[in-house]
């Protein structure tokens, strides 16, 4: 529209007085700024007449839009409160016993449509309202949940809850966070949940639910697992209330855990508070002479103080026995606990990670660590605390400069990639968006940590397209995505899918760009028997074939003159073949296949 007649005010009536008008970058659009507000709610008729265009055609008539403001409802976030967590089952495998329980705190009820979980576990909710007072619970299997609970649940999109503590955050629909809670195995928090088979339960939803001390163990039974099992819990439901006895309390106590804080100290965890038969040293044994033991204030935590520091990375297995609570009841049997410790700070670099391959299930997940000493080092007891969930066995060794692969499949990373000694982790997966990786040792030291991305800088390549993420050198920063690459070098062939990774090999390859003359390189024939011909521009160039398992079979220098390779000598099978450009330095790779 023409800027003289579009932006003069008299051609606009009918809203409340107009300070200016002015003309948008396009000149189709005029931006009104009014002297008076609208009044919100009120439907205004504007009028607009007289505006020509460009060429100087004026409107035929006027023309008149309703139009109302509605001054915006500030967003009202609703009392939703994270009561209940069960992160870690005492089954084997898969915690199917997974849920959480949300409680609504607030005097009105809440239509939970659009909300989400957004980390910890992805869960968006449908349509359903939860009453003021009332539960609403999400878990890992809601067939599982039913069959074992008898009540209710939701199941989550994906995800599952870290052994070893994470963020759970709700947020609204508006993306406005309602509740996030970081729950621990450690320190403050309740230690029984992990693996015991009792949920977190938090008993007063006007505490702060990220105080671990407000947080307790579930005390309510119900029932025995596949296994035998017993499970505490009590989902959609307050906190039970612990039974006494007519008789009093007649029930021993139980050791729930024990763990080294340092190479002298080990703290052991009881069921509940126990005499002063806790604190004779001769109840405990297997970890070498203690010289002392301990109570804690509320007499359910001893300290032991040990004579002969433990070894780092070496497994220990604590006999406690004998020990009564205050009321006298002794344990029925000896009980063993095991335990690692581990304070070292190795020299590990996370250098390799496929986050996302080419399966649809990412079956092919995994990441390396590199062991960037002299020396060979016992990592036994070192936890993956985010990204996956792992702990590393004692006398988990890893040579000078050597490497191991922790996966979501162990055995088929294995036959894939032709290795062997890759771990599996225990739960978790990889975030296809990225996600941080932590590596720490027993006493809370971050060995190393990545947190990598699927966007610039870090290569998009590996988002989806069967390509690991490789490091350019141990000592480069690996929270920098600049200092990562993928590459078009192959490995392994997945259900005819070709995968670009060197787990437990060295990262020996370069960018997936090629450069000039690389481009242009041609092998022929492929699949090849006895000769294979390399076709490119003018140019000398060292040639290294390398075995699907990462060995180099032939090197050989060709160029225009002389460009046939024998490869009588191969056996048959999918091959990488190397290009280095002798002037430039550049670097190319093609797939060759050998038949009969």
């Amino acid at each position: 529209v023409d800027n003289v007649t579009a932006t003069n005010i008299a051609n606009y009536t009918g809203l409340t007085t107009i300070a200016s008008a002015i003309l948008g970058v396009n000149m189709d659009t005029i931006t009104l700024h009014l002297s008076t507000p609208l009044v919100s709610v009120q439907t205004y008729n504007l009028t607009i007449n007289n505006v020509k265009d460009t060429a100087q055609n004026i409107m035929d008539s006027a023309q008149t839009f309703a139009v109302m403001y509605t001054t915006p409802v500030p967003n009202v976030i609703p009392n939703l409160v994270i009561t209940e967590i069960m992160y870690n089952g005492p089954e084997s495998g898969t915690d199917t016993t997974e849920f959480i329980e949300i409680y609504n705190n607030d005097t009105m009820s809440v239509n939970l449509s659009g909300y989400q979980m957004v980390q910890g576990v992805e869960y968006t909710f449908p349509s359903v309202t939860i009453d003021t007072n009332s539960y609403f619970v999400i878990a890992l299997d809601s067939v599982k949940f039913n069959n074992f609970f008898g009540i209710s649940a939701y199941q989550w999109a994906s995800g599952s809850l870290k052994n070893s503590g994470e963020d759970i955050i709700l947020v609204t629909n508006n993306g406005d966070t309602v509740d996030v809670v970081d729950y621990d195995d450690s320190g403050v928090w309740p230690t029984s949940p992990d693996g015991d088979g009792r949920s977190l339960t938090f008993c007063n939803p006007n505490l702060d639910n990220n105080n671990g001390a407000n947080w307790s163990a579930a005390i309510t039974y119900v029932d025995t697992n596949s296994v035998g099992d017993s499970i505490w819990a009590n989902p959609g439901a307050s906190c039970g209330v612990l039974p006494t006895p007519p008789s009093g309390d007649t029930i021993p106590p139980v050791v729930n855990n024990a763990k080294a804080i340092s190479a002298n100290t080990v703290e052991v965890y009881y069921s509940e508070a126990v005499g002063v038969s806790a604190e004779n040293v001769v109840n405990y044994s297997g970890i070498g002479t203690i010289s002392l033991a301990v109570r804690n204030t509320s007499n359910d935590v001893v300290t032991l103080t040990l004579n002969t520091a433990l070894t780092d990375g070496e497994g220990n297995t604590l006999v406690v026995d004998n020990v009564k609570d205050t009321m006298g009841n002794e344990m029925a049997n000896p009980q063993s606990i095991s335990f690692i410790f581990n304070s070292s700070v190795a020299s590990l670099v996370i250098d390799e990670i496929m986050y996302n391959d080419i399966t649809d299930d990412d079956s092919l997940e995994y990441f390396e660590i590199v062991n960037n000493s002299t020396t060979a080092v016992n990592i036994g007891g070192y936890k993956v605390t985010e990204g996956v969930d792992y702990t590393f066995p004692a006398n988990t060794i890893i040579q000078s400069y050597g490497y191991l692969v922790i996966a979501k499949d162990s055995a088929l990373i294995n036959t894939t990639f032709n290795i062997t000694g890759t771990h599996q982790w225990t739960s978790g997966g990889l975030k296809n968006s990225g996600e941080d990786i932590e590596i720490q040792n027993t006493v809370g030291d971050v060995i190393d940590y990545v947190d990598y991305d699927d966007a610039n800088p870090w290569p998009v390549e590996a988002d989806g397209d069967g390509y690991a993420l490789e490091l350019h050198a141990y000592t480069d920063d690996n929270n920098d995505g600049a200092n990562w690459f993928t590459f078009n070098a192959f490995f392994a062939i997945f259900h005819g899918d070709t995968i670009y990774g060197t787990p437990g090999r060295d990262n020996i390859y370069e960018s997936i760009e090629e450069n000039g003359s690389l481009k242009n390189i041609r092998i022929y024939p492929n699949p090849a028997s006895d000769i294979v011909y390399v076709k490119g521009e003018q140019g000398v160039y060292i040639v290294k074939i390398y075995s699907i398992s990462g060995s180099l079979v032939k090197e050989v220098e060709i160029s225009n003159s002389n460009n046939s390779i024998s490869i009588e000598s191969l056996n048959s099978g999918i091959y990488m073949m190397m290009f280095v450009d002798e002037k430039t330095g550049g670097v190319g790779y093609r797939k060759l296949i050998i038949g009969n």
